[in-house]
């Protein structure tokens, strides 16, 4: 058997150069990939705990915490009590982290265009597809 040439392999390779492009084209805004994944969940205006921006981040909820300490630190979010829940605090995207994620989402765009580069439309359209299927056999 051909590692190599497994999906599983091909995926994990993928995702590895797809993260450390995305991670060096982010650095000069002083943003994370993981970071940006909190900011770009934030982006919708909805006000989302630690907890929530955990689960769709992929991380843990302390590894979370540590995450939008540091965002807040840096302006980019705030954190605001929750109604009937004194301990629940609530992030929300603030202007500045607004204006940082839309000059983070030209460069993020720049990668994945290299990435695709010589992919058809179409054929990135049936990949799209076929990796959500994937997920979705997998998760349940």
């Amino acid at each position: 058997m051909d590692v190599d040439r497994e999906i599983g392999y091909l995926l994990k390779r993928t995702q590895q150069a797809l993260r450390g492009r995305i991670d060096a084209a982010l650095r000069s805004f002083s943003v994370t990939t993981p970071q940006y994944a909190v900011l770009s969940s934030l982006e919708a205006g909805a006000e989302l705990s630690s907890a929530e921006l955990a689960r769709r981040s992929f991380v843990t909820p302390q590894t979370m915490n540590e995450i939008v300490r540091l965002l807040e630190k840096n302006g980019m979010v705030e954190r605001r009590g929750f109604q009937g829940n004194a301990r629940m605090r609530m992030v929300q995207l603030t202007p500045h982290g607004r204006s940082s994620l839309k000059r983070c989402h030209q460069k993020v765009r720049e990668v994945e265009d290299q990435m695709l580069a010589g992919i058809k439309t179409r054929d990135i359209a049936r990949i799209s597809r076929l990796m959500e299927r994937c997920a979705k056999n997998l998760e349940g």
